[in-house]
């Protein structure tokens, strides 16, 4: 039996998995050994050994090590990546923090058990102060947990001691070596600004146990913090075993491991988790202390995202029977619903004057952009969506990062929530005082049920919003190239559904061929047969146009043309397209009018391997209202009709320079600074800013851009280019410095601010000419992306960088490597190209300007 075990790849991470494969090997062996006595024919597990394998899994928290996590996702940060090996099934068993994980898991994933529970509390940990008794008047204390800091705020302002905040990221030795750090930057630097010194941090006691680091640290004082002074975050020091629903055997042998103190901390501590509906940006902790004698006490705390207000409160929840779960499931469910009602409770004494409110957002025919402002606005502020399948999952992506999503769609012979569970769902989420968008296809109104959903809002007494959406029957008419009404042909227009009633009463034929006009029937593919027949018993002609329009405002639209008495054998059988059904004289206008499916990219499928979006490397803000080089790329190609799949082959890695490459003395004593990519541009700055350094820092070197895309990042930033080589080769940057620079400026040296996998030939050649240095700024890292492929289904790949080209042939699998020999490649520039032939690509257009505008042009002439 071989079980793959997904972890991250930090040292705590694989400390833990590392335990349970410890568990799972002795609890294995036990279980052959009982099988070996037991009767034949009766063995539930495999007569062979267990094999185990730990396999890494970087996640999007591992990539980005500097932001605060609940500027970039918070809960759930640490597990999406792990998650999705689950479903792709190239792992079988995941193991978490459990505290990392939200409430709601993914539909299809389980939790199976955990081992006994580590120590929940946190470490205060200090350089001087050796105990809560002797700590000085003022503190500054390095976390960015909202918990940690509105519980030290409580506990601090007791002492009367003064504590300043400043966040601090890292893994758990990343952070105690900021803290021992002994250098003298705490004191006033020559430039006149002050660095902050750490008078301590914060982390959980497992963490610091499992791997055994106070011996690493002697000289660090780890002062213990109990309930009393800093509730734990809910299933702190407890591990995650998440699987698949359906593997029932390793579900068995995880039971056999199975802590029964830790699963009832565990669930019940999550059942108010839930009731909280947490987000990482509020101070949260729950903890269930079991007394000798059983009795549970539940601690619990709920703060606000600024730690202006918190509560805390004791619940007192009596006594459990035995910790046999499987015995005490009845008691286990009405504790849990005590503890849901509790989180719902804190969250309204935190919240007593806000209201929930829920908007049903009509998210127009399929094409993202075709939502209204309005409800643009709507998702930008959401805490919750609720979407359905025809709502464009695009759309999410406007949602913060912290809003809870949840599918709520509905399509043929698939339901995943009936309409009164919708119904209950809005209410509830509204009634914890959150925003809620409900994301429906179409318009709320038009055959969405969206009055159902406001009626059972107002009887609840939940506030609401309706925002119209463009429904299919006119937006999808018109990107077919078929107005809805025309002067002369139709004056009128009838919207049906294709889905007979509850009663089953039919559409009525008759009167519909007698008012003329158009008939729009939506969700009438499966039906067509019938009101093919239905209006031609009706008199209506024969020879009367018909359209059928799949997949309408889509890439993946198509519309066919044919006559009424041809349209029951126009729709095969087993016909699985969504689409709509046109019936009218303006139906001929398909082929005078065609709109999407007229422009010169349409039918075209495109695989864009470009950089992660959370990347922005092209602007590098995070100003949503700004349009990357990357997003206007992608833009274009949309706009010309092309079907364009995205999958980011590498991510940026931001690394942390040494500070004396960021101090005035620094800067002054060089000759010129050298920026390689828009990239590298936002990672400088970001670092100045990290450093309290402003512009003023850069006066004296000249500074030399690489490529336009660069230049329009440093004029963003304030600062214009001393100069810019027309092409980044050895040669020609050889050439600008020779040239452009004097002597005085070469023997100052050169300073390179780019990534760690820069171009190394052009550092060799230049320090032949003079001192260079090479600062990294961020490293270049291939990502765990795969889409599935069909050769013959793709027209062309797009790559942006020499990594991107190592990356995607790295993926070892046939489909990818024989898009080689057969589909084009469309290359930024001369790095990118060489790459290309270095792995035997067959045919490559590479863009003639060295930009992504460029490989835009490229693509258009060359499919022509």
């Amino acid at each position: 039996m071989k079980i793959r075990l997904g972890t991250r790849g930090s040292a705590l991470a694989l400390k833990q998995t590392e335990l349970v494969m410890s568990h799972l090997q002795e609890a294995y062996q036990q279980k052959v050994d009982q099988q070996s006595s037991d009767p034949p024919n009766t063995s539930i597990l495999p007569n062979e050994p267990l094999e185990l394998e730990c396999v890494i899994i970087e996640t999007k928290g591992d990539r980005d090590q500097t932001t605060p996590l609940s500027q970039i996702g918070g809960q759930g940060l640490f597990i999406k990546e792990i998650e999705q090996a689950l479903f792709d099934k190239r792992i079988d068993l995941a193991v978490h923090s459990l505290k990392d994980m939200p409430a709601r898991l993914p539909q299809g994933l389980i939790l199976g058990g955990t081992i006994k529970r580590e120590n929940p509390f946190d470490y205060l940990i200090t350089k001087e102060a050796v105990s809560l008794d002797n700590l000085p008047p003022k503190l500054i204390i390095g976390t960015g947990s909202p918990r940690r800091r509105v519980e030290l705020k409580r506990f601090f302002s007791c002492l009367g001691i003064e504590v300043v905040f400043e966040n601090i990221r890292g893994n758990i030795d990343t952070r105690l070596k900021k803290l021992d750090t002994k250098d003298e930057n705490n004191q006033d630097n020559k430039d006149g600004s002050y660095e902050n010194k750490l008078d301590g941090i914060v982390l959980a006691q497992a963490g610091i146990h499992r791997l055994d680091l106070k011996k690493e640290y002697p000289h660090l004082n780890f002062i213990p913090l109990d309930y009393k002074e800093m509730i734990p975050a809910p299933c702190q020091g407890i591990l995650g075993l998440e699987i698949r629903e359906e593997d029932e055997a390793l579900f068995r042998l995880l039971a056999s491991i199975q802590d029964h103190k830790a699963t009832l901390q565990a669930r019940l501590e999550r059942a108010y988790l839930k009731g909280t509906q947490g987000s990482c940006h509020m101070a949260i902790g729950g903890y269930l202390d079991l007394s000798k004698d059983l009795n549970l006490t539940f601690y619990s705390l709920l703060g606000d995202e600024h730690g202006q207000t918190a509560h805390r409160e004791t619940l007192n929840l009596g006594n459990i029977h035995d910790l046999d779960l499987v015995q005490n499931e009845q008691q286990m469910k009405f504790l849990e619903d005590q503890l849901i009602h509790h989180g719902r409770h804190m969250v309204k004494k935190l919240k007593p004057q806000t209201r929930g409110f829920v908007a049903l957002v009509g998210a127009g025919p399929g094409d993202v952009e075709l939502i209204t402002v309005k409800g643009m606005r709507y998702l930008s502020e959401a805490d919750v969506i609720a979407y359905d399948y025809l709502s464009g999952k695009a759309l999410l992506d406007l949602a913060p990062t912290y809003a809870e999503k949840i599918y709520v769609g509905k399509k043929a012979g698939d339901h995943t929530m009936t309409q009164e569970n919708i119904n209950a769902l809005l209410i509830e989420k509204a009634l914890l005082g959150l925003k809620v968008v409900r994301l429906k296809g179409g318009d709320p109104y038009v055959f969405g049920r969206g009055s159902e959903e406001a009626l059972a809002l107002k009887e609840a007494g939940v506030d609401y919003d309706v925002v119209p959406g463009i429904t299919s029957a006119i937006g999808g008419l018109t990107y077919a190239g078929i107005p809805i009404t025309h002067r002369g042909l139709s004056t009128s227009f009838h919207v049906m559904t294709g889905h007979l009633s509850k009663s089953g009463v039919p559409m009525d034929y008759e009167a519909l061929t007698k008012a003329g006009g158009t008939c729009v029937i939506l969700m009438g593919i499966g039906q067509a047969k019938a009101i093919a027949e239905g209006f031609l018993n009706a008199g209506k002609s024969a020879k009367t146009p018909v359209a059928i329009i799949y997949h309408a405002t889509t890439p993946q639209q198509a519309t066919v043309s044919i006559r009424l008495d041809e349209l029951s054998t126009a729709v095969d059988n087993h016909e699985s397209r969504s689409g709509l059904i046109v019936i009218g004289e303006v139906a001929g206008f398909h082929h005078q009018l065609a709109n999407l499916e007229a422009k010169p990219l349409f039918g075209k499928k495109l695989l864009l391997t470009l950089p992660t979006p959370e990347v922005k490397n092209e602007v590098g803000s995070s100003d949503k209202d700004k349009t990357t080089n990357r997003a206007k790329l992608l833009q274009h190609l949309k706009d010309q009709g092309a079907e364009v799949v995205e999958m980011p082959m590498i991510s940026h890695k931001i690394l942390s320079p040494d500070l004396e490459y960021f101090t005035k003395d620094w800067f002054s004593g060089l000759g010129a600074i050298i920026f390689t990519s828009p990239f590298g541009v936002t990672c400088f700055f970001k670092a100045l800013q990290a450093h309290n350094r402003d512009l003023r820092i850069l006066a004296g070197p000249s500074i030399i851009s690489i490529g336009t895309s660069t230049t329009k990042v440093l004029k963003d930033h304030g600062i214009l280019p001393d100069y810019m080589p027309e092409k980044f080769t050895t040669k020609e940057l050889l050439d600008l410095i020779q040239n452009k620079m004097d002597r005085q400026q070469l023997s100052q040296g050169i300073c390179f601010y780019r990534s760690k996998l820069g171009n190394t030939e052009i550092i060799k050649a230049l320090s032949e000419k003079t001192q260079v240095t090479d600062v990294h700024l961020y490293e270049v890292l291939p990502t765990k992306t795969k889409v599935g492929l069909q050769e013959e289904g793709y027209d062309g790949v797009v790559f942006t960088s020499r990594s991107a080209v190592e990356a995607f042939m790295a993926i070892n699998i046939e489909d990818y490597r024989q898009m080689s020999r057969s589909i084009p490649a469309y290359s930024i520039g001369p790095m990118t190209t060489e790459a290309l032939k270095e792995n035997q690509w067959s045919l490559i257009h590479e863009a003639r300007i060295h930009t992504y505008q460029g490989i835009y042009e490229t693509i258009m002439e060359e499919t022509k």
